[in-house]
């Protein structure tokens, strides 16, 4: 056997770099297992002919949220689910083509489910005028398992206009949830 001092050295930090890798591996692989996405979207429409500077509330279509099949594909359940939060909330207005967020000058969006109260999951205040038809809301990164959880829930809408739409503008909202649970 080598008995020079570097040597030693060489194994020694090899074996500290190896034991490193392997549970920096371990760890990412643990953490992947633990947190995964659910994808929701839903469109909705801002009515025509509103007020302008005053808050104007709307509801959208149910969401199916698919959580059991997303908990089950991630190989977990609503029991070991700890925490869901919403991630990204992204707006396209899909018609008229034409059509921007320029007249929205403030939005906020509410998740509604039965038995639950209205919670603010997203919002955009002093929205620029330059605009154009696509916006990503910031969100308040509530925990919303309770809400995710069932079968469905629905947006409720707040909108406050800067100048009058004369159109009905169709809006799509894809939403992102970050999901924690235990394996």
């Amino acid at each position: 056997m080598y008995k020079h001092p570097v040597f030693f050295k060489v194994v020694a930090y090899s074996l500290i770099c190896l034991v490193g890798s392997v549970s920096w591996v371990a760890c990412k692989k643990v953490e992947n297992l633990l947190t995964f996405r659910i994808k929701n979207e839903v469109s909705f429409m801002i009515p025509s002919a509103i007020g302008i500077n005053t808050p104007y509330s709307f509801p959208t279509p149910d969401v199916p949220t698919n959580a059991s099949q997303s908990f089950s594909n991630n190989n977990t359940n609503v029991n070991k689910v700890k925490d869901i939060k919403l991630e990204t909330l992204n707006l396209t207005i899909t018609s008229p083509s034409n059509a921007t967020f320029k007249p929205v000058k403030s939005i906020n969006i509410y998740i509604v489910s039965e038995g639950l109260p209205k919670k603010l999951i997203a919002y955009k205040n002093d929205i620029p005028t330059t605009v154009g038809n696509q916006l990503t809301l910031e969100t308040t990164r509530e925990n919303l398992d309770s809400y995710v959880k069932k079968e469905s829930y629905s947006l409720a809408t707040e909108t406050v206009l800067r100048e009058a739409v004369f159109q009905d503008t169709e809006i799509h909202a894809q939403m992102s949830f970050l999901v924690s649970a235990d394996f």
